[in-house]
């Protein structure tokens, strides 16, 4: 199998579970829209937050001081364990960049990449309503 031959199939797995390419003269942008991301970090803050108020307005309570800083840490701890929303591939730098989420963001020189995997999970089944048993 060729490079441009993998380059391909590599694409289209990443096209097929939602990512977005997008060319800008030297670098090339993979990114997966997270609509629900946002939305979550905007609430558990929210929460968090009127739960460390409530606990300090109250004198210090700490079972729901507790609770607020769990809240606020939610969305921070669910960035570092998701896969990469956005990735970027700088030729011109000789580097990709992951990006996951508001906090987590890594990136790597082309020279510290020695192979890139791409692991796909295709779900099949033999179940059929028209085999004998069924």
């Amino acid at each position: 199998m060729t490079a441009s031959t993998e380059t391909t199939n590599i694409i289209s797995i990443l096209k097929d579970n939602g990512y977005k390419m997008k060319e800008n003269g030297t670098s090339i942008t993979l990114k997966k829209p997270n609509s629900g991301s946002l939305a979550s970090f905007i609430i558990f803050g929210i929460i968090g937050l009127i739960l460390l108020g409530f606990g300090t307005y109250i004198g210090l309570h700490f079972a729901t001081i507790l609770c607020g800083l769990v809240f606020l840490g939610v969305p921070l701890i669910y960035d570092r364990f998701r896969y990469p929303s956005k990735i970027i591939i700088d030729t011109s730098r000789k580097e990709i960049t992951l990006k996951s989420g508001f906090t987590v963001t890594k990136t790597y020189p082309f020279d510290d990449i020695s192979s890139l995997e791409v692991d796909e999970a295709i779900v099949t089944s033999d179940v059929s309503p028209f085999k004998d048993g069924y």
